[in-house]
């Protein structure tokens, strides 16, 4: 008799724990992590995009590796920081280095539920990434104007102003827009990606586990956008 209670508590205790522990593997742990049933928080998507990354990543290194390996077999080529604009495209680089810490606090507030905040600064995050592309358009149009275009460099006596490039080999202009303009594609695909997380989140009441899930998605690539871009600039109008 003495006995029963006892058996009874450890019943309910190890009925307790069992639903506790199956709602754990099933339900959502906080609200920045989704249970996934074979990958834990690493959910399919976080898993896609990491892979996704990491043969972005090699393609980006290969096309660095090519421009070293051009720059490194011709004599004649340029210090890019007297053809370039070292200046603006600095200022570039802090804007998007910018946009990669209001996206970390976007996911700060989306963390806290904070949706008016993580609105804000995923906002601010896409604005610094259509920054970084008006600059990149208007590098590019004067750059075109100037005579140098993906297909070559003009001749000093067929257009004013081109004697800048005299002398400059013809792949300079070539390898110098892919580069960049592989980079620039990225950025485009992020920033249509945040506007499209931004108009989710205004439809919805409050954040989600879902949502918070797919933020943190788009935050991976954003990031990795960034970094890359900092080794491109480095490469191209630096070194």
């Amino acid at each position: 008799m003495s006995h029963a209670p006892a058996a009874s508590h450890a019943g309910h205790n190890h009925g307790s724990g069992h639903g506790h522990d199956h709602g754990s593997e099933h339900g959502h742990s906080s609200i920045g992590h989704v249970i996934d049933h074979d990958f834990g928080a690493a959910t399919n998507g976080k898993i896609a995009m990491w892979i996704f990354l990491v043969t972005d990543g090699l393609t980006f290194a290969g096309l660095l590796l090519g421009y070293g390996y051009l720059r490194m077999r011709n004599p004649q080529w340029p210090n890019p920081q007297e053809l370039l604009g070292i200046a603006l495209t600095g200022a570039a680089t802090f804007l998007l280095i910018c946009s990669s810490l209001s996206m970390v606090l976007s996911l700060a507030a989306a963390a806290e539920k904070k949706k008016s905040s993580m609105l804000m600064w995923l906002f601010l995050t896409a604005l610094g990434g259509a920054g970084f592309l008006g600059i990149q358009y208007y590098e590019y149009s004067h750059l075109v104007h100037e005579g140098m275009t993906i297909s070559g460099l003009a001749k000093p006596e067929h257009l004013e102003g081109a004697w800048r490039f005299a002398g400059v080999p013809e792949n300079f202009a070539s390898t110098f827009y892919i580069v960049t303009g592989f980079h620039g594609l990225h950025v485009t695909t992020g920033v249509i990606y945040l506007l499209v997380l931004l108009i989710k989140g205004m439809r919805q009441r409050e954040i989600t586990p879902e949502f918070y899930n797919v933020l943190e998605i788009g935050g991976l690539f954003w990031h990795f956008v960034d970094l890359v871009w900092i080794l491109v600039f480095t490469f191209i109008y630096l070194v």
